[in-house]
């Protein structure tokens, strides 16, 4: 009887053991919905058949009067197909019909630069000079009406060599004079030409200033890209954590989670909900710097990217086709200007030879003398050392311009290095990026199917959630910035938007 007695209590041993294995092992999906009898009513009933006094009640977690809320439905939080769809936040913005692209905030900035309609102004007045300078290569023919008034008769004057009204108190005569240059060391023809190199410096600086202007415009439009995707980015994340705060509300209600892992979540969410007011100020930042150039309110301003992502043949074939820039080839035409002007000046110690005539048509007393031709020969012998002066001035600009030129070749060479360095870089890192968030996406994934099995706790995957989305972030920002690097490297590179290669839109 003692034998049975003892193999009675291991068998009831080892089934409640197995219930509460069970029991444990039940997921938080598969648990049943609470008692809707309270519990202290429960602990409080004695056993039937006893005649014991009932046992005092025992304080209980959930109250009658607060019944604990049902669970929220899985499909409240996001799914990661879902996400992973939504991986670039531009990728369906060149749908809209009224957002500008890049070229077209460009066209507007151009026409509404001040700084364009400058230089456009600066080239008009150099080309002036350039007309002004040839004019001095043709004949001067003018007009003259001449009155003599004397207060003593007796003596006459001489007109271009010819003796007119003598004996008389008044004179006068029409006549018209013209002048000619035949040589002055070539002076004239070295500042034509000097003349139209700095024209063509003016219109380079123009051209430019063109590519400065689409350079600061591509920095405004993809910094509002960024921020307005990282906006996208943080409300999704909020709209996860608010789901997860729903089901950690529900698990501390019923004792399965820490009300510190609540606040956690909340505190999490309400950083999360600071960051896009953030962004949302550094957009509106950048949206103005747009408005500014363009001239729409940066309220009406909708943005879109039409280029897909350049890959790495792309830049090969970019490579072969950069050329000099224009802020080079303006130094250029300054040196020639320098060198032309320095010609000029020691063509001063030159002859300089000019022929004269005038045409008498009224003489008044009349005088047989007509018309008359004559030539006349300067050279300079003694001036102080002016003109040496003037040359080793000019010989000093020249070397300026050399050196000038040098410092900007170098420059631009290494600008161009670096662009295309961080350019590169930024390509790496896009890709990397990628790589994180499909990993991160997978991950958050997994991590959402265990805790519906009730394997991991919701802190893990918010974590993994939280890290999925910092993913996104980061592979958005790092797009936005290699594609900003790579309009900074036709920019650094002397590329203009017309003359842009045109294979920025083939596909990857």
């Amino acid at each position: 009887m003692k034998s049975r007695g003892t193999l009675r209590n291991s068998l009831c041993s080892v089934g409640i053991g197995t219930t509460l294995l069970v029991f444990s092992l039940t997921s938080w999906g598969e648990v049943s919905p609470p008692s809707q009898e309270p519990l202290e009513h429960s602990l409080t009933r004695p056993p039937q058949g006893s005649q014991d006094a009932p046992v005092p009640p025992v304080p209980s977690a959930a109250s009658p009067e607060r019944v604990p809320p049902a669970r929220p439905a899985p499909k409240n939080l996001p799914e990661v197909e879902e996400i992973l769809a939504q991986m670039g936040p531009i990728l369906g913005k060149p749908k809209e019909p009224h957002a500008l692209d890049l070229e077209r905030c460009f066209e507007l900035a151009a026409i509404r630069s001040d700084q364009l309609k400058i230089d456009a102004q600066t080239v008009a007045a150099q080309q002036a000079i350039v007309a002004q300078t040839i004019a001095t290569l043709f004949p001067s023919v003018q007009f003259v009406n001449q009155q003599n008034f004397r207060d003593f008769a007796g003596f006459g004057s001489f007109i271009g060599g010819t003796f007119v009204g003598g004996g008389r108190r008044y004179t006068s005569f029409n006549a018209l004079t013209g002048s000619q240059l035949l040589f002055n060391g070539l002076a004239t023809q070295n500042q034509i030409a000097a003349a139209r190199a700095q024209a063509a410096a003016s219109q380079f600086s123009l051209k430019r200033d063109y590519q400065l202007l689409y350079g600061n415009v591509a920095a405004a439009f993809y910094n509002a890209l960024s921020f307005e995707g990282g906006l996208f980015i943080l409300e999704d994340e909020a709209k996860a954590l608010e789901a997860l705060i729903g089901e950690l509300e529900y698990r501390v209600s019923i004792g399965r989670s820490r009300p510190a892992d609540l606040l956690l979540s909340k505190t999490n969410l309400a950083n999360v909900r600071a960051q896009q007011e953030q962004t949302r100020g550094a957009l509106s930042q950048q949206l103005q710097a747009l408005a500014f150039y363009t001239g729409i309110p940066k309220e009406k301003l909708r943005l879109k990217e039409t280029h897909p992502f350049p890959s790495p043949d792309v830049l090969e074939r970019y490579l072969a086709q950069v050329g000099a820039r224009p802020d080079i080839l303006a130094s250029v035409e300054n040196l020639r200007a320098a060198e032309r002007t320095l010609s000029a000046t020691k063509g001063s110690l030159w002859p300089t030879v000019t022929a004269q005539g005038n045409f008498f048509l009224t003489q008044d007393p009349p005088s047989p003398g007509q018309w008359f031709v004559s030539l006349s020969a300067s050279l300079p012998i003694f001036d102080g050392g002016l003109i040496s002066a003037r040359i080793q001035q000019q010989r000093a600009v020249v070397q300026q311009a050399q050196l000038q030129i040098e410092q900007l070749r170098r420059t631009a060479d290494q600008q161009v290095r670096t662009a295309f360095d961080l350019l590169n870089s930024q390509i790496a890192q896009v890709l990397r990026f990628q790589e994180m968030a499909r990993v991160a996406g997978l991950s958050y994934g997994a991590q959402l199917e265990d805790y519906r099995r009730g394997v991991v706790d919701l802190l893990t995957v918010l974590t993994a959630l939280q890290q999925f989305h910092a993913a996104r972030l980061q592979l958005h920002q790092a797009e936005m910035s290699a594609r900003f690097q790579l309009i900074n490297l036709f920019v650094t590179a002397g590329l203009t938007p017309d003359s842009t290669p045109r294979f920025l839109s083939l596909p990857r």
